[in-house]
């Protein structure tokens, strides 16, 4: 059903499109720049890749480093996927479809973060890609798709350009829920202060208020290492994110771990006074606006303004896990009573039967994704 070339950053999302595709007879020339690849691969999967690597693809979008970068990439694979590749997909880093631009193959950018990036760029630099991007996606080389709804909406608050939300399944974990020990799980807030210090927090609630519900984070269970089955034994998790959309919590709903997530309201206040989601943009530190301005900024609150509550919560309100079947508590009082009384079998079996009807879904969107790939200009997947 086709060939396709794959060389992006993230792990997760690497997993999560070639499971999807594989039941659809994709095949793949893995050149993953992931630099956690060891949890999925024995080897290297970038070690045989030339041109690229993960210092020079790592780089703020810069026009003229990325285009002397394609020129070569092209020299080196060009008319070699011309015969082999029936397109190339990126997804954590955008302007991958740069490096890709110039072997005149059809493109397919998945966005699972924000358009610019996870690194600081200038505005000028962030013109030119956005530059770039519509005009791939005008010619017919492109295809833009996000994998959530909070990077449906950031591309089209910048552009005025809708594109379609393809999600991203983790349907390569095969482990389910089977609570077998009494600690509640919370996280995941990685190695960020505000998180650590927000955790805290609502420890010290619980030890008071409801001191038989015993709190933990994964790192504090299995400081070394932790395997899908290690969570998936324990009853529930409570949700603190750190960014808006993230691999970890895509996971603990394939498994159908019971997620508690603070609703929009909850979380934008806490992100206004904590700074809680410190990667929802590329640059971690707090802003008051973007650094261009959108096309429809005149109908949307700036995305990236991390001082107005109205505005950080409508965004928020665009989170994924906002649609799902999980619980959400607007106050810590209102955690504990749900927590004491929730039926977890039920929201387990109602999370997973909702992932299982997305795949479904996917898989069906996909079909159509490659076929519109064969019908493009640049078009002619294999059979």
């Amino acid at each position: 059903m086709g060939r396709c070339w794959l060389s992006d950053h993230h792990v997760f999302t690497t997993q999560c499109f070639k499971h999807q595709l594989k039941n659809l007879g994709v095949t793949f020339y893995d050149y993953a720049l992931t630099g956690h690849w060891h949890f999925f691969y024995s080897q290297d999967p970038a070690r045989r890749l030339r041109v690229l690597d993960r210092k020079n693809t790592n780089v703020p979008y810069n026009y003229e480093h990325y285009d002397k970068l394609a020129s070569k990439f092209a020299d080196q694979y060009g008319k070699w996927s011309q015969k082999n590749v029936d397109f190339y997909w990126c997804s954590f880093k955008s302007y991958m479809t740069h490096v890709f631009s110039k072997c005149e193959r059809p493109i397919v950018l998945q966005l699972s973060f924000r358009f610019e990036g996870n690194q600081k760029s200038t505005p000028e630099h962030v013109k030119k890609l956005i530059e770039l991007l519509l005009e791939l996606r005008a010619k017919g080389q492109l295809l833009i798709l996000a994998s959530n709804r909070y990077d449906q909406m950031y591309f089209e608050y910048f552009t005025g350009v809708t594109i379609p939300k393809v999600p991203l399944c983790a349907c390569h974990i095969k482990e389910r829920y089977h609570p077998h020990r009494n600690e509640i799980l919370i996280g995941p807030a990685r190695h960020y202060p505000q998180g650590h210090h927000k955790i805290s927090q609502i420890k010290k609630f619980f030890a008071k208020s409801q001191p038989e519900i015993e709190l933990r984070t994964i790192r504090e269970l299995y400081p070394q290492h932790h395997e899908y089955r290690d969570l998936s034994r324990h009853r529930a998790i409570i949700v603190l994110p750190y960014t808006i959309y993230t691999g970890a919590i895509v996971e603990y709903l394939a498994m159908g771990i019971p997620m508690f997530m603070p609703t929009s309201d909850l979380l934008s206040q806490w992100h206004i006074d904590d700074y809680l989601l410190v990667e929802r943009k590329s640059d971690l530190s707090p802003t008051r606006c973007s650094m261009i301005t959108g096309e429809l900024h005149d109908l949307m609150p700036d995305p990236n303004n991390d001082y107005d509550l109205e505005a950080v919560n409508y965004w928020l309100k665009f989170c994924e896990w906002y649609d799902w079947p999980i619980e959400t508590f607007s106050s810590l009082e209102e955690l504990e009573q749900k927590l004491r009384v929730a039926d977890l079998e039920s929201i387990s079996k109602n999370m997973f039967n909702f992932e299982r009807q997305q795949y479904d879904d996917t898989l069906l969107k996909w079909q159509h994704i490659l076929q519109e790939i064969h019908d493009s200009p640049y078009g002619g997947i294999s059979s």
